[in-house]
């Protein structure tokens, strides 16, 4: 059991070094298997979804619809 207590302690003293390090190996994982390219445009999509999860969000605080936000982003300055 001594084992998993000091797992724990590295765990909860070091959560970046253990998220980059999972991150680190599903990316070389996802690379091996699919090719760099392809990874590519699924960090692309991921990107993507959490911007306009964001947009989604935000619009839910100040009552401005989604259509709205995105022509506020493609509107000049």
């Amino acid at each position: 059991m001594e084992f998993y207590e000091r797992i724990k302690e590295f765990i909860s003293e070091n959560p970046g070094k253990v998220l980059g390090a999972l991150l680190g190996l599903i990316f070389g994982i996802l690379i091996m298997i699919f090719g760099i390219l392809k990874v590519f445009v699924i960090a692309v999509f991921i990107i993507v979804g959490i911007f306009i999860g964001k947009l989604i969000d935000d619009r839910s605080d100040d009552g401005s619809s989604l259509i709205e936000s995105l022509m506020n982003i493609f509107r000049r300055r």
